[in-house]
């Protein structure tokens, strides 16, 4: 095979390699097990909703170990319970949601189809947060692959989440936008069922604010 490069990442003990083995590109992380262990504590031990460190955990649960089988396991068995505080601020990291009508009105109505696009991906990321929290599931959007996967692993969720996705994901202007918002207001519910000390006033403002279209520019009096 042929070794690309190969790299430190970050001020820490972590070094990236790309070999290519005819058409595959395989990419090799390494770590010093002090250095990993410290990233575990962060994210079991002292609750830190880091995303990177996170989708790190989320690989290595279900990794198979090529060499040092008892060391991988003594990491996953710190790895099996997954704290209320972690999900509890995974859930308020991403509660972050557009005003219903934003993506419509002031983004794919007026041609801003960047802001459109990119919009409705930030939003469906944070949905699939959320509910990684609620269902104490580790994932992170950082890198959103394997859906199906972690869907698979989620009971709490809601109806139909897999295809929603993808209609959301058809970028077909209201449509796409309609099926975003009914999920978020399915998730909010889910996390009123579930987190119910969580929501607070969030809940209430997001239910009761609007963007509506404005075709005519208004008149402006004197500055």
């Amino acid at each position: 095979c042929e070794r690309r490069f190969a790299r430190p990442i970050g001020d820490g003990d972590i070094y990236l390699e790309s070999y290519y083995f005819g058409p595959l590109k395989v990419d090799v992380g390494h770590s010093t097990l002090s250095n990993w262990e410290k990233e575990v504590d962060d994210v079991v031990v002292r609750c830190e909703a880091d995303a990177s460190k996170i989708g790190a955990i989320a690989g290595f649960v279900t990794a198979l170990p090529l060499y040092g089988d008892d060391v991988v396991e003594r990491l996953k068995k710190r790895m099996e319970t997954y704290p209320d505080d972690l999900a509890d601020k995974v859930v308020r990291t991403h509660r972050r949601f557009f005003v219903p009508g934003y993506l419509v009105n002031q983004a794919y109505k007026r041609g801003d189809m960047l802001a459109y696009c990119d919009g409705l991906c930030l939003m469906v990321k944070n949905l699939l947060d959320i509910l990684a929290g609620l269902n104490r599931v580790y994932m992170s959007t950082e890198e959103p692959r394997w859906l199906d996967y972690y869907l698979s692993k989620m009971p709490i969720k809601p109806d139909r989440m897999a295809e929603r996705i993808q209609e959301v994901l058809a970028f077909d202007g209201e449509g796409s936008v309609g099926s975003l918002e009914g999920m978020i207001v399915d998730v909010l519910d889910l996390i009123h069922e579930h987190m119910p000390d969580i929501n607070g006033d969030y809940e209430k403002r997001w239910r009761g604010m609007t963007v509506e279209g404005c075709p005519d520019m208004p008149e402006l009096g004197d500055a």
